[in-house]
């Protein structure tokens, strides 16, 4: 068996290179085209609808996502067109938005039956073909669509139209390919647990490789004591068999290393450049420092509305009392503001009751707090570093949530200004639209730092449970 093992050892090698190339490149790159083609779908979307082609969903608020799954795409009556079709091409962009902020992209979630429901909702519409005789209900709907933009005379509108369909079918075809990939990676995956669980199992002797037949019945066996809740795959066990002891095993395991070779130029670029997970992990509070100055301007543009709101109730008498009150250095009466919030992951909208002052006096605090993360020589960072990296990564996601939170907070208080202040000084509110995006693309960067992060350890968890150490690799 001296054989096998060095053959073990050269193909757990070649594994381990793969499952780090897909951890480090393929499937942030499949996540980052999944943003990508977010951007493209809600800018068409709105496109659509502020041209008159499509209806806006009126329901949109009202649906819940909690799992990848496909849109619609049954038949509908031509007249109801631009409801039905505005309706689905939202669903598309609100799962879009489901998987770009709340999947975690990973080999371990990434599994063969997430691949196919991922698979099975990018058919929803077919970007490669966009046209009025496409089989696809939902394509045929949007290209009648995209035409009454293009009959018009909206040069623009249509330019951007066009561009982004080629970009949306190149985006895609990107996508289905790395996932087509990752679900024939998630074959060897599989194999190799099998390797790794059960041959090396104490219970396997050399007389349980006598013959096929044997060592089918005794893998079956042991599969079922080392308690794996994945489904018995006999096709892929049976390729593991002919890779072990077929009469052509030499010719398969050619095949089967080839599978990895593709990789050898990234296992010397990770030698160089190898990963430390907790270096990634601080530089997620880099990341998140950023969002300090975002939050400052939105609290400052808070205060100066919630000023001008107030004032505008006022009587002359009132505004006089209220000067004289600032002028004695009294504290003005704790404002309450009922406002509209909006739950990103189901759109349900709710009203909740803010403390205006408790929400700003945190806020602030909360701010100024983050400006020290990016400050290694401040107490907060100092901290924050002579703590276990689980200890960060818990703090890390405790600001992720909070700040998702806050960000929720200040939309409602920015809708409720600009809605809620009297004609006569609403133009004087200041909109926070760009305070807002700003700080939801640190907290969106923050996330995808943490999902590296949490990628890196995992694979270092999957080679020690494989039995390859760094030197191995490296």
């Amino acid at each position: 068996m001296e054989i096998d093992k060095n053959f073990n050892t050269e193909l757990f090698n070649a594994f381990s290179n793969k499952l780090s190339w897909y951890t480090s490149t393929q499937i942030p790159q499949l996540q980052s085209n999944y943003v990508n083609m977010h951007s493209l779908v809600e800018n068409l979307l709105k496109t659509l609808i502020n041209k008159g082609a499509l209806a806006a969903d009126p329901y949109k608020n009202d649906k819940k996502i909690s799992k990848v799954t496909p849109i619609a795409c049954g038949s509908y009556i031509e007249s109801d067109r631009a409801q039905i079709i505005g309706a689905r091409l939202s669903d598309y962009e609100m799962m879009l938005d489901f998987i770009c902020n709340y999947f975690n992209f990973s080999i371990a979630t990434l599994t063969t039956e997430q691949i196919k429901a991922l698979l099975q909702f990018n058919e929803g519409f077919t970007w490669s073909s966009i046209g009025t005789t496409s089989k696809s209900q939902n394509t045929r709907g949007l290209a009648e669509a995209l035409n009454t933009i293009r009959r018009g005379s909206d040069t623009l509108a249509t330019d951007l139209v066009n561009n982004s369909l080629q970009t949306a079918d190149k985006t895609m075809s990107q996508i289905n390919a790395a996932l087509t990939d990752l679900a024939t990676f998630q074959r060897e995956v599989y194999k190799m647990n099998i390797r790794k669980d059960v041959l090396e199992h104490p219970s396997f002797s050399e007389s349980d490789y006598d013959s096929k037949d044997k060592m089918e019945a005794k893998i079956r066996q042991v599969y079922k004591q080392t308690g794996n809740k994945a489904p018995y795959e006999i096709e892929l066990v049976k390729e593991v068999i002919e890779e072990t002891i077929g009469e052509n095993k030499e010719e398969a395991r050619k095949k089967l290393l080839e599978k990895f070779e593709v990789q050898t130029k990234a296992k010397k670029e990770k030698k160089v450049n190898k990963v430390n997970p907790h270096d990634i992990l601080m530089e997620t509070l880099l990341v998140l420092s950023a969002v300090s100055g975002q939050a400052l301007v939105a609290e400052e543009k808070l205060q100066s509305n919630s000023i001008i709101f107030e004032r505008s109730k006022l009587t002359r008498f009132q505004k006089f009392v209220l000067e004289f009150r600032r002028a004695l250095g009294l504290k003005d009466k704790p404002s309450s503001y009922k406002i509209s919030i909006t739950d990103q992951s189901t759109q349900i909208k709710r009203s909740e009751i803010i403390n205006f002052q408790e929400f700003i006096t945190n806020l602030d605090r909360k701010a100024k707090a983050c400006a020290a993360l990016g400050k290694p020589e401040s107490t907060l960072y100092k901290k924050i570093l002579s703590k276990s990296d689980e200890e960060i990564l818990d703090f890390v996601m405790k600001q992720i949530s909070e700040f998702s939170k806050i960000l929720q907070i200040v939309a409602g208080l920015d809708e409720f200004f600009k809605t809620q202040t009297p004609p006569s000084n609403r133009a004087k509110i200041q909109g926070l639209s760009m305070e807002i995006t700003a700080i939801k693309n640190t907290v969106y960067k923050t996330n995808q730092k943490k999902s590296d992060y949490i990628s890196i350890v995992e694979e270092e968890r999957q080679m020690a449970r494989l039995g390859i150490s760094d030197d191995e690799v490296f």
